[in-house]
């Protein structure tokens, strides 16, 4: 992914994928007014508004496309971070910030930050170093949650790419500094593809999921061992259908090669909370161990349905 700072010439493709993301993940739990608001909020005539009031934007793009999107406002406020669907987990969400909030510092800000967050986001502005302030705010019908970050180390305005660092002297303490940076943005890394994976199965979308499970994945769960991505897909997507009504995050942790993701998974059943460790490798989820209740899940399948997984029953059902 290429980012570059955006023209008014990137308007329409910016509305067009803020306004699609929008109706695919926030708001279809909305009242119509909050539906209208936010919509509204997105279009090329809001966007256009926004660069004539100064907010800073910066595009995503591969193959001349653009995928991503990030916006700030006075320095210190992330008004819109989007990546499109195909796109996520990848780590792209988190290079759009950095470039922002480099821009943001070289221009004066003093390292603050907020974000008004929607519902379904908080998890990832966590892995971004981003607090709640308050609960959840209702604006027009649009609710969010208020989160602010503080930034510490170097003195705003001065935002060294870590290779500059390397060449500029103080070598060793410049190579330590690349190393935490590097640790810290591949845990950020893998903590978003952690959410990822749950809100893969909130939309029943197994493109992304074929993307970002190995060949040779491994699934390990109260109901045994599946090896292989397409058998492990092929059993779980019908049963994940009939037992998926809702997910919620939770809580999200990771290191630099694993991740762990705490979620509540409602079924016609009832709740089930549910933990998925992952195994990352390069940015590929190789093996996931699940750990919940299994008398909940086998209380709503059939014994041929129980049958039919040989194995693992994975987040697709037990969230």
């Amino acid at each position: 992914m290429n980012i570059r700072e955006a023209t008014r010439g990137d308007v329409a493709a910016i509305s067009e994928l803020l306004i699609q993301l929008a109706e695919r993940f926030i708001v279809g739990s909305y009242s119509e007014e909050g539906r209208d608001t936010l919509l509204k909020s997105f279009s090329p005539r809001a966007i256009h508004a926004y660069f004539e009031q100064g907010y800073r934007y910066h595009v995503g793009e591969t193959d001349g496309t653009i995928i991503g999107v990030v916006a700030t406002k006075d320095n210190g406020h992330l008004y819109h971070l989007f990546v499109h669907e195909t796109c996520q987990g990848r780590g792209y969400a988190r290079a759009l910030w950095e470039v922002a909030k480099a821009d943001c510092l070289a221009r004066g800000s003093p390292g603050r930050f907020t974000v008004n967050s929607s519902l379904n986001a908080q998890d990832v502005y966590r892995a971004f170093g981003f607090e709640p302030i308050d609960g959840i705010r209702d604006s027009g019908g649009v609710k969010f949650i208020p989160m602010a970050s503080e930034r510490t180390g170097a003195r705003a305005g001065s935002t060294p790419r870590p290779t500059e660092q390397l060449k500029s002297g103080g070598d060793r303490n410049a190579e330590s500094e690349f190393r935490e940076e590097s640790v810290m943005k591949t845990r950020e890394c893998n903590a978003e593809l952690a959410v990822g994976w749950i809100e893969a199965w909130i939309r029943m979308d197994m493109e992304w999921l074929r993307q970002r499970l190995a060949p040779d994945f491994v699934h390990v769960s109260p109901f045994g061992r599946f090896e292989g991505r397409e058998a492990y897909l092929e059993a779980v997507e019908p049963i994940a259908r009939k037992s998926v009504l809702k997910l919620k995050v939770k809580e999200v942790i990771a290191s630099d090669d694993r991740a762990a993701v705490r979620f509540e998974n409602r079924t016609p059943g009832g709740v089930v909370e549910t933990c998925d460790w992952l195994r990352i490798e390069n940015g590929v989820i190789r093996e996931i161990n699940s750990f919940y209740d299994s008398a909940r899940i086998r209380e709503i399948l059939s014994p041929s349905e129980q049958d039919s997984l040989d194995g693992s029953l994975g987040p697709g059902v037990t969230q």
